[in-house]
């Protein structure tokens, strides 16, 4: 019996439909070894090949904010076809059957699903072979971990402990709404879970979450209750609540500021030295500002709004926003303060008095800074920029914050949102990238 080989440099495999005639057999194939005599025919090994969603497997490259890569692998019939079409939203071109990658030469969306329709050239059939409606992301320039995108409220970062944490509301419960934290690794995977804690409310959108880095413990404000928060076990240290729900509440360390809406009274007190630090009608109808530390507040007083040190008991004021229009949040770190003029975003120096700034947006911009990178983030709907405080350097780009509402909280859902922590820019659906 002599040797000989057989080379199929036809089959395509395809899923057809109930319109193409002999849809089934597109769909797979067997190939086996038939020996022959004058006598009988036997069948012996074979080995079947059937159309998988998957055989071709596709994912985005992260490049920059302004290219990026559509790569993927090869076809098992590789050598029964040259190239494959591929098409998306932006446009169409041709890549190897063997598998590479394209450079997209258009701004990358951060956080968006893209949807890739590939099929071979050769093949008259009009449907895509293989569809993706959302691309999977490409493990060497892109994270993901676990998160509920739909009912995250916040992201931070500990430099002590190089952990994340994110803020996690929960559904309504018969006496007001509950919350979770997540703890994350250095590396997004998560380590534990709080015990849900419940706390009467009126409105969801007043819980924030931030760290402390004097005593490095998580403090949450959910209007009209306030919660310091052990980082090492995720249990309540120390906790006030309004039980009236008419006050918005504040803690940091040894300051509690209380609003009280049915006099528009702001209280500060020291509560270390049971000591009241101020006690004034304020124009203001929401607590604005009490830094992370609890060192500086931002206070709206009949005369004019000021932004004050807190020196143990007493109030030392640093800036006057008296005539200046913030158009959004304002962040302090150590002794920078960061804040928004319409489309101008200042970076102003309390020790020196010195500023500098550029230019972003036009209103309610978001403001974040990031120590370690010392990068500034600001973002005003799907568009952010991220500022290099060193170098100066802007780079502008957008991200997906089109966010479907839960259902439970109406109309206050929050949207997708971007931060960026250690030089990790993080979106709000569990992915991120590490700029450095």
């Amino acid at each position: 019996m002599a040797l000989g080989n057989y080379n199929d440099n036809s089959t395509v495999l395809y899923i057809g439909n109930s319109n193409t005639p002999n849809f089934d057999e597109y769909s797979s194939v067997t190939y086996s070894i038939l020996f022959e005599s004058e006598f009988e025919e036997n069948y012996g090994l074979s080995q079947s090949l059937s159309y998988e969603s998957n055989m071709v497997t596709t994912e985005i490259v992260f490049v920059d904010f302004d290219t990026y890569k559509f790569k993927w692998s090869a076809h098992p019939l590789y050598a029964n076809f040259e190239t494959f079409q591929f098409s998306f939203e932006g446009g169409q071109f041709l890549g190897s059957s063997l598998g590479g990658e394209y450079l997209v030469q258009s701004p990358y969306v951060f956080g968006q699903e893209y949807i890739l329709n590939v099929r071979p050239t050769n093949v008259d059939v009009s449907l895509p072979f293989f569809s993706y409606k959302d691309v999977s992301l490409n493990s060497e320039t892109f994270g993901v971990f676990d998160l509920d995108p739909l009912f995250v409220r916040e992201i931070i970062f500990n430099p002590i402990t190089n952990n994340f944490y994110a803020l996690i509301i929960e559904d309504r419960f018969s006496n007001g709404y509950g919350f979770r934290i997540y703890e994350y690794s250095s590396e997004m995977v998560l380590i534990r879970t709080s015990n849900t804690i419940t706390y009467d409310n009126v409105r969801y959108e007043y819980l924030d979450i931030t760290l402390n880095p004097t005593d490095n413990h998580l403090y949450v404000d959910a209007r009209g209750s306030a919660y310091k928060i052990d980082t090492n076990t995720l249990q309540i240290i120390e906790n006030y609540n309004d039980p009236r729900l008419t006050s918005e509440l504040r803690f940091r360390g040894d300051i509690l500021a209380r609003l009280d809406y049915l006099n528009n009274r702001l209280t500060v007190t020291n509560i270390t030295t049971n000591t009241v630090l101020y006690s004034e009608l304020t124009t203001s109808t929401a607590l604005s500002y009490l830094s992370p530390n609890g060192n500086y507040i931002l206070i709206y007083e009949d005369t004019g709004s000021f932004l004050y040190r807190i020196n143990g008991n007493q109030l030392v004021e640093v800036f006057d926003f008296t005539s200046i229009n913030l158009s959004g949040n304002i962040e302090i770190f150590e002794n920078t303060l960061f804040y928004a003029i319409n489309g101008e975003i200042i970076i102003f120096d309390l020790l020196n008095s010195t500023s500098k700034s550029f230019n972003f947006g036009s209103t309610q911009q978001f403001i974040q800074y990031d120590s370690y990178s010392q990068r500034l983030l600001v973002s005003q709907n799907d568009g952010n920029a991220i500022y290099n405080t060193v170098t100066e350097e802007i780079i502008n780009f957008q991200s997906e914050d089109d966010k479907q509402t839960t259902g439970f909280f109406n109309s206050e859902d929050r949207d997708y949102f971007m931060r960026l922590w250690n030089g990790r820019l993080i979106h709000s659906k569990g992915i991120y990238t590490n700029l450095d």
